[in-house]
This record gives C-alpha cells, sequence and structure tokens, in this order.
C-alpha cells in the first residue's frame, strides 16, 4: 500500500512540479522528472481499461471535453478560465504515467505560464482520507524522491470543498532548488479515495486559488 501511494504521489506531484518548477526557475532547463508510459501498457488480459475496470465497481470516469471536464459521479465539473489549459485524453495518457485497475487519473489542468496546475485521481481504497495522509506524510518526510526533498508546511487538517469535508495536508518540495508548493485534499466516496492535488509557487498562493475556484458542482 505505502509503494503503491508513492507511486501515485510521485506521477501526479512530480509531473505538476515540473509545469510549475519550470516557471519558477530562472533556468527553463530545470524540470521534474515525469513517465510517458501509456495507458496501454496496463491493459488487462481481457482487453478492458482502468476506467472500464472501476465502473464495474459502481465509479463512472468523468468526461473531458473542449470546454472543461465533468464527472457525474463526482458531481463535479472543472471549467478552464482564460490562460489555463486542460490536458486532453491523449494527452494525458502521453505525460502521466498510466493508471491500473485500482486507480484513475481523472484530469490535469494547468495555467499556460506554468505556475499552478491542478489534478484530480480517483482510487480504490480501504483507507480512511485520514490514514491515506497520514502514510503518504511518513513517505514524504522519510524519502528524497527522484532528487525531490519535500517539507510539510500545514499539518493534516479538515476542510471543506465544494460542500465537501476534506482532508487537507501542504507540503513544500524543492527540485534544484526551485521550490512547489503542493496542496494535498483527499475524501471518501463508495469505497474509493477522491484524490485532488494542486501546485503552485508558495509565493503567489492566489493563483492555485483561482485555478481551484474553476472547480463546481454539477447545475
Amino acid at each position: 500500500m505505502k509503494k503503491r501511494i508513492l507511486m501515485i504521489l510521485t506521477a501526479v506531484s512530480l509531473m505538476a512540479a515540473g509545469l510549475t518548477g519550470c516557471a519558477a526557475s530562472e533556468t527553463k532547463e530545470t524540470q521534474a522528472p515525469t513517465s510517458e508510459t501509456s495507458a496501454e501498457t496496463v491493459r488487462e488480459s481481457d482487453g478492458e481499461t482502468p476506467e472500464e475496470k472501476a465502473a464495474e465497481t459502481g465509479y463512472e470516469a468523468g468526461v473531458t471535453s473542449e470546454t472543461g471536464w465533468s464527472s457525474a459521479w463526482l458531481n463535479m465539473k472543472f471549467t478552464p478560465g482564460e490562460g489555463v489549459t486542460l490536458l486532453s485524453e491523449e494527452e494525458k495518457e502521453m505525460v502521466l504515467p498510466a493508471g491500473d485497475d485500482t486507480f484513475v487519473y481523472e484530469m490535469m489542468a494547468g495555467n499556460a505560464d506554468g505556475t499552478a496546475s491542478i489534478g484530480v485521481v480517483v482510487e480504490k481504497s480501504e483507507l480512511s482520507p485520514e490514514e491515506y495522509m497520514e502514510i503518504m506524510k511518513e513517505q514524504l518526510q522519510g524519502d528524497n524522491m527522484e532528487g525531490m526533498a519535500f517539507q510539510v508546511v500545514q499539518d493534516i487538517t479538515d476542510r471543506e470543498f465544494l460542500g465537501r469535508p476534506v482532508k487537507y495536508m501542504q507540503v513544500d518540495s524543492s527540485y534544484q532548488k526551485v521550490i512547489v508548493r503542493h496542496t494535498y485534499m483527499i475524501y471518501a466516496q463508495d469505497g474509493y479515495l477522491v484524490e485532488m492535488i494542486g501546485t503552485g509557487v508558495p509565493e503567489s498562493p492566489e493563483v492555485l486559488e483561482t485555478l481551484m475556484a474553476s472547480f463546481t458542482t454539477l447545475e
């Protein structure tokens, strides 16, 4: 379980840190490593994708279109504002490591200038949001992942997001002298954990807040 949490954290956070880190760094060559593994590599022998596997247990993946991302199962949508880029399904497969039959990368969006990004992951898990975050915090404080050092700046606390109670934590990562702030919000739904991971530069928290405000409930 700890290895899976570390893998998900690395996949989404490092990809997002790469987006924000490039803008924050004076040298545009600095970027956290990403994986270009295609989702095709995790198709089961029966040919089902992670989304199809998850659907068998009640979860229904959201839909990304030209106007935004929406999920009836989550009762949530994301409408990109000016200067915000939402990754298409094809782009998501290219830049994010592939999921498997227990977790799905729902969406990823970021500012065009690279100063903030947000991702949503849905994962099948028997852990509570707090248990999950405690393991995450333990991993972050104990490991140096791919040259990145992490420091918890806001310990686990209770907050609300779109009327839902969530567990909230903020962590700063340092990669080649570039500092990125990661904001984690997690809540449970129908045997799954919904994990929202935002990144931004510490000196401009309002940029990520504006990006987060692009999420609304379905009308």
